[in-house]
């Protein structure tokens, strides 16, 4: 399981290191009210990290913030798989199906932490007609709707026949292709985003077989089937052992509580990395220094329907200032400085000019947020205790 690390301390004075490589510093309150998943040191693996554990993913071991997501699928794993043949004592997980035409043996396993099955694909097609494997029991969603689609799928053994262009992962009512691809040693998540046509469509791998005189036999590992409303896939959701229901993770909540001094100034500095472009309408949170409301705030996120990392300083429920940013790159870290004193407020990324605000800051700011909705990682991430100089911030966002 995933949990808590043994605290960072600021030395002589220095900055407090809120979010160090695999470290959440106890002064900052966490919360989740489920369980969530998150890669390990190896960036492959998954690890499962228990209610109100932060996760700490990834090689960087950064700190995973996500929002909440419910998996309309209700048997994303392996609950009811038995080993053996299809048929003859062998069943796949309740609810999934697959066409017939050829010889399949299953076996529930679990694998780079996920729980799952092995298919195998053994002797002669008896039909080149298309085929497809899905997981059934789809909770309905709202048709007219962005919805992300994911699975993970891997080849454990064997090799593919040449009978076999590819695979094609996709909604399974249309004929469109969500994404082809042939599957391989290494687990792939693939993953698209749909608008559903209906309440009910779930997803699908479908796969023909140019021939049916060349014998196959190969495995795949199957897991982690997802649908979720939102533009953009998060991690993976399972209800509990055992069971087969929609299943949804909470979000995950960190806050510093501010007090008088920290309040008045300070500066932020950390780095930053998000998956995804923000999708329209919504932004994601980065930070946020707050009166416990949104009326008065400070908020550096990501801007709805872009990827510009800018800042929102809001004050008696009115826009004070804007701060425009600069564009980020999803999938890449990048190294930003929050700043702010009675004079006012100032944005770095990535050693660039510095933006400011020479307006008062809100009034009544008693609390940080970190990774609010952010659907990214953070960190390092250290609080300074005063508003650093231009040069300073521009230091401290240099790679």
């Amino acid at each position: 399981m995933i949990g808590t690390t043994p605290a960072l301390y600021a030395l002589g004075g220095g900055p407090v290191r809120l979010v160090g490589q695999g470290v959440l510093s106890p002064q900052v309150a966490f919360s989740r009210a489920s369980t969530a998943f998150a890669t390990g040191a190896d960036g492959t693996a998954w690890q499962a990290a228990g209610v109100d554990a932060p996760r700490l993913s990834g090689a960087a071991r950064r700190l995973l913030m996500e929002g909440q997501r419910t998996n309309l699928i209700q048997n994303p794993g392996n609950a009811g798989a038995a080993a053996g043949p299809l048929g003859s004592g062998g069943a796949l997980p309740t609810g999934w199906g697959i066409s017939t035409g050829i010889n399949y043996e299953i076996a529930p396993v679990t694998r780079w932490g996920l729980p799952g099955v092995d298919i195998r694909f053994v002797g002669t097609p008896n039909t080149a007609n298309a085929r497809a494997l899905s997981p059934g029991s789809f909770t309905t969603g709202t048709a007219g709707a962005q919805h992300a689609f994911s699975a993970l799928v891997a080849l454990v053994a064997g090799a593919l026949p040449a009978s076999l262009s590819s695979f094609v992962f996709r909604n399974g009512s249309e004929t469109d292709i969500g994404v082809t691809f042939l599957p391989g040693a290494a687990p792939q998540r693939l993953s698209f985003t749909k608008t559903l046509p209906s309440t009910t469509v779930g997803p699908q791998f479908r796969w023909t077989f140019t021939n049916t005189t060349t014998a196959v036999d190969f495995t795949l590992f199957v897991s982690a089937w997802q649908v979720e409303a939102g533009g953009f896939v998060s991690t993976p959701v399972f209800p509990p052992a055992g069971t087969s229901a929609a299943s949804t993770r909470a979000a995950d909540l960190a806050s510093l509580a501010l007090g008088t001094a920290r309040a008045a100034r300070g500066t932020l500095a950390g780095t930053f990395l998000l998956p995804q472009a923000a999708p329209a309408g919504i932004e994601l949170g980065l930070l946020q220094l707050d009166d416990g409301s949104e009326g008065n705030r400070i908020a550096f996120r990501i801007g709805a329907g872009g990827v510009t990392a800018g800042v929102q300083v809001v004050s008696g429920g009115s826009t004070a200032a804007t701060l425009a940013g600069t564009a980020v790159t999803p999938g890449t870290a990048f190294r930003a400085a929050l700043a702010w004193d009675p004079g006012g407020v100032a944005l770095c990324l990535g050693g660039g000019a510095v933006q400011s605000y020479a307006g008062a800051p809100p009034p009544g700011l008693a609390r940080l947020l970190i990774g609010r909705a952010a659907f990214g990682e953070i960190g390092p991430l250290d609080l300074h205790a005063s508003r650093l100089p231009d040069s300073g911030l521009q230091a401290l966002t240099t790679a």
